[in-house]
């Protein structure tokens, strides 16, 4: 991941938060597939928007798009159902942002299934089921 940008206390803040973000998009992208219609194709366009949402390098981005929302603080100390109930609240947030940060780079540079980005939510509520 790239190196943050910011004071010393916003470089820490929004690393411990980019490391969240980028564990519940990981265990999207690796479980994904109990979400009907998510293919290969989707699976890359996911991974694809991934890689680029890492690719912000501001303390600040992170901070303002999901501080309120990634506690690291809070989501240590939780597990099971409550813990996927903050990853349905939080995927709904990335999702929030891949759309307006992402997508349209996603779109710049041609990578096709920017609506795989939809399955963050889809497979949150699909795990609450089983939880």
């Amino acid at each position: 991941m790239v190196e943050l940008k910011g004071t010393e206390k916003q470089v820490a803040w929004a690393k411990a938060i980019r490391e969240w973000v980028k564990k519940i998009c990981d265990e999207v992208l690796e479980n994904g597939h109990i979400v009907k219609g998510f293919n290969d194709d989707r699976k890359a366009a996911f991974a694809a928007a991934i890689d680029i949402l890492m690719e912000k390098d501001q303390a600040k981005f992170w901070i303002e798009s999901f501080g309120d929302t990634v506690k690291p603080r809070e989501l240590e100390k939780l597990d099971g159902k409550e813990l996927n109930d903050r990853f349905i609240f939080a995927g709904q947030r990335i999702m929030e942002v891949m759309q307006k940060e992402v997508v349209p780079v996603m779109k710049e540079r041609g990578i096709k299934g920017t609506n795989g980005i939809a399955i963050l939510q889809k497979y949150f509520y699909k795990k609450d089921k089983e939880v």
